[in-house]
């Protein structure tokens, strides 16, 4: 019973707390017309149309005010008057800060009826709570007030990711870590107003978890697994992070699992490799079938992880053939692959290995047996002509 009672006592004295803290910033108002969710350091703009016609708080006595609560001190911004001999509505500005702007023009709406657009823009800060238009009457011994609007302002406050850590250090769009090693994984953010939900993703796009406050997670991963990417996002979120994590491995070669190559007609092949560095240590050639290893020149370009071995050969190696091991070292390890050098057929080799001259000396003789043809021809016609 003392424990129930206690509780009911926490959860009122939480709910007065709350409200007492929303009053003492709002000058002490509780009910509003409207909200306005404005960015700060924007200006809200509004307007209001004023009929002579449809009240009778018209006269030289009557002003209609414009203030604003800041820091919890409401403060007369604006006062627009109307002088009943020449029928018309002045505005004289108040505020001790360059940060309103008021002004008044009259309407032709209809031939029966006086109307008056009232144009306020008042800068939003984050001290600006409330927005009051009113009515003042001091036509009587004391003042009586008339509301048009009482307007709550609500920062905008664009929610964004702003710090993503990996076992509490900072870091960049990729992280290495070694095989096997537990991580921790911290998305802070700043939620925003109003305020939204953040996630944490995988490169699939499913929901990793989900929180309005800190988010963090434990991530581990293998070699042969997919290395994982977390991407930290919220609806809206003005800023987001991703992050890759790269992990200490031996290369793995991916996709084929010989390769083909004729070395007569290319001077290069290319492998698709799956390694945390670029850095390679060497590649090394061996022989299945003779007692044979070759260092060979190669490299790695491309982004960490998907990357592209480059194979380069030099003159002699145009005359390998038969059944290779390519085996890739960098600092993680070793990978192996296999190699398959075969011979380009004749016809291929005769279109990839004529020369120039053979050109030119082919094209001569056609020209050279052409014309003797056209000798004879002629020759054999003259003969018959004698006869």
């Amino acid at each position: 019973m003392m424990d129930t009672f206690n509780l009911i006592a926490v959860v009122l004295l939480i709910v007065f707390t709350t409200q007492n803290q929303t009053i003492s910033s709002t000058c002490g108002i509780t009910r509003f017309s409207e909200t306005l969710i404005e960015r700060e350091g924007n200006f809200t703009n509004i307007s209001y149309l004023l009929n002579s016609t449809e009240s009778s708080y018209f006269s030289d006595k009557i002003i209609f005010a414009f203030d604003v609560c800041k820091s919890n001190i409401l403060t007369r911004q604006c006062v627009f008057e109307w002088n009943e001999q020449s029928k018309e509505m002045t505005s004289d500005y108040w505020g001790s800060e360059d940060d309103a702007v008021c002004s008044v023009k009259s309407r032709e709406l209809s031939s029966s009826t006086l109307t008056w657009e009232i144009q306020i823009s008042q800068l939003v800060t984050r001290s600006s709570t409330v927005i009051k238009l009113y009515l003042e009457n001091n036509t009587l011994k004391e003042s009586t007030f008339h509301i048009i609007r009482m307007i709550r302002l609500d920062i905008f406050d664009p929610p964004k990711v702003t710090s993503l850590t990996v076992d509490g250090q900072q870091v960049n769009d990729t992280h290495l870590i070694n095989e096997g090693q537990k991580v921790t994984i911290s998305c802070n953010f700043n939620k925003g107003n109003p305020p939204v939900v953040f996630h944490l993703f995988n490169s699939n796009g499913n929901n990793l978890t989900k929180s309005e406050g800190p988010l963090n997670m434990l991530l581990t991963a293998q070699c042969e697994d997919d290395w994982p990417t977390v991407h930290c996002q919220g609806n809206g979120s003005e800023l987001n992070r991703s992050l890759s994590f790269l992990v200490r491995c031996p290369p793995q070669f991916v996709g084929e699992s010989v390769k083909f190559v004729r070395p007569q007609l290319v001077d290069a092949a290319t492998f698709r490799v799956k390694a945390h560095t670029t850095s390679v240590k060497e590649c090394i050639l061996t022989s299945l079938s003779l007692d044979f290893v070759k260092k060979v020149n190669c490299s790695l370009s491309g982004d960490p992880p998907d990357l592209i071995l480059g194979l380069l050969f030099d003159k002699e190696d145009i005359h390998l053939q038969g059944n290779w091991t390519l085996t890739l070292h960098n600092e993680g390890g070793f990978s192996n692959t296999a190699l398959s050098f075969i011979e380009a057929s004749e016809g291929l080799r005769s279109v990839f290995k004529v020369s120039l001259p053979t050109v030119v000396v082919v094209t001569v003789a056609g020209v050279i047996v052409v014309a003797a043809v056209i000798i004879a021809v002629k020759m054999v016609k003259k003969c018959k002509r004698g006869k």
